[in-house]
């Protein structure tokens, strides 16, 4: 099953927005921010578990592990004892936030990057499904529905000149990416037009 990347980018973001609270809180010395940032980790690894994206889950969970032993007292890099535990303690949880902010930054702007992708796919589409005449029929004077924007995509994955690379797009990108793209694309297309 392909992933909904709307849906994923809204959770990444939701993940960078704690993030940077937890960054705010460390950056203001606050004492609290260990067990914070343990509860944002364990928030992500959970996060990436339910996408199935095991990889990042397991990365997670390792950060969380470097938070746990630094707690206990020894370095989770070398494994020795620190001295004293609370320096060491507060830069490990600056590693791991460092760390998160990298692979959640990260995993943020690959999604976006799909989505970018996808948007210039379908915009290429959809004036070609204009210039060919089949949209026209289907669009309406308004915001299209989920029924127009069903249909709209079906035309498109129909026609012999762009079925080819509507079935690309159906082969990579879920169908709620696209129908939500779709009705953002023909948006402007759609507006009354304002009396001058």
């Amino acid at each position: 099953m392909r992933p909904i990347l709307h849906h994923q980018l809204a959770q990444t973001d939701a993940l960078l927005v704690d993030l940077g609270r937890q960054l705010a809180r460390y950056n203001a010395g606050d004492s609290d921010t260990e067990a914070a940032v343990s509860t944002l980790l364990a928030a992500a690894a959970a996060l990436y578990e339910r996408q199935g994206r095991h990889d990042l889950q397991a990365r997670f969970l390792a950060m969380g592990a470097e938070l746990v032993t630094a707690r206990r007292g020894t370095d989770p890099r070398t494994l020795e004892p620190m001295r004293p535990r609370r320096d060491g303690v507060r830069r490990t949880v600056f590693r791991v936030l460092t760390a998160a902010e990298a692979q959640i930054g990260a995993d943020y702007r690959q999604t976006l990057s799909k989505l970018e992708s996808l948007r210039e796919q379908l915009a290429a589409l959809l004036a070609t499904g204009l210039e060919r005449g089949l949209l026209q029929p289907l669009i309406g004077n308004g915001p299209p529905d989920q029924a127009t924007l069903q249909a709209i995509w079906a035309a498109l994955t129909r026609d012999t000149g762009t079925g080819g690379a509507a079935l690309r797009i159906n082969l990579q990108f879920a169908v709620y990416d696209v129908l939500l793209l779709i009705d953002d694309l023909l948006a402007p297309l759609l507006r009354p037009a304002t009396p001058s």
